[in-house]
C-alpha cells in the first residue's frame, strides 16, 4: 500500500536560508538532495531513518489490510 501517502506533503527548511519546501513522501523514498528554489542551497538530506519509518508505516498498512480482507473472508 506504498501508494496510500505517497502524495502526502511533508514541510522541509532550507539550511541554508530557512526556506520551507514541501516535498511528497514519495519524494523522500527517491531522493536525498534537496535544491531550495529560493536560494539554489544544494542540501544533502540523511534520509535514512525516515525511509525506514516510511517502511514500517507500509509495513503496518499492509498488515492492516490483510487482515480486513481476512475478517471480510469469514
Amino acid at each position: 500500500m506504498k501508494i496510500l501517502f505517497d502524495d502526502q506533503r511533508l514541510p522541509i527548511a532550507c539550511p541554508n536560508c530557512g526556506h520551507k519546501v514541501n516535498k511528497t513522501v514519495n519524494w523522500f523514498r527517491h531522493n536525498q538532495k534537496l535544491t531550495c528554489p529560493e536560494c539554489d542551497f544544494i542540501a544533502c538530506l540523511d534520509t535514512r531513518q525516515l525511509r525506514r519509518e516510511i517502511a514500517n508505516v507500509d509495513a503496518a498498512i499492509d498488515g492492516f489490510m490483510r487482515e480486513l480482507i481476512r475478517l471480510s473472508n469469514q
